[in-house]
């Protein structure tokens, strides 16, 4: 007596299709909420930035430091995000350093235990003196 194993092959290439596109679609829907999330932190980054260089102009065109102002500005404007994680620095050249990050919970790749995404930012405004 011949048993038919054409139904228990084509079971488990359907299963490994299914898993396929679901980490496809996974790819594709939680690629695209890390995607936003790095915009999102890219552009806090950019406000964060410009809020210290604006905040400390009228001090750096007196021929003051206003490195200190620049740098309480860049902070309060990151405070006002609590979704988002944050760092504001001077470098070596006197250049005002905002760094971002903040996490996205994931859908579909939460599935093969990816259970969060990061997104990052980064913006570097030069305090100019005159």
């Amino acid at each position: 007596m011949e048993t038919d194993d054409r139904g228990q092959s084509l079971s488990a290439l359907v299963a490994a299709v299914v898993f396929a596109l679901l980490l496809m679609t996974g790819l594709v829907i939680d690629g695209g909420a890390k995607s936003a999330a790095d915009r999102s932190a890219e552009v806090l980054a950019a406000q964060a930035a410009r809020a210290g260089t604006d905040a400390s102009a009228k001090y750096r065109l007196s021929g003051s430091d206003g490195t200190t102002v620049a740098l309480t500005a860049a902070r309060q404007m990151l405070a006002g995000h609590p979704e988002m994680d944050g760092s504001v620095a001077l470098d070596e050249r006197g250049w005002l350093v905002v760094d971002t990050v903040t996490s996205v919970p994931t859908g579909f790749l939460s599935l093969i235990g990816i259970r969060e995404l990061q997104g990052s930012g980064h913006a570097v405004a030069k305090l100019q003196r005159r």
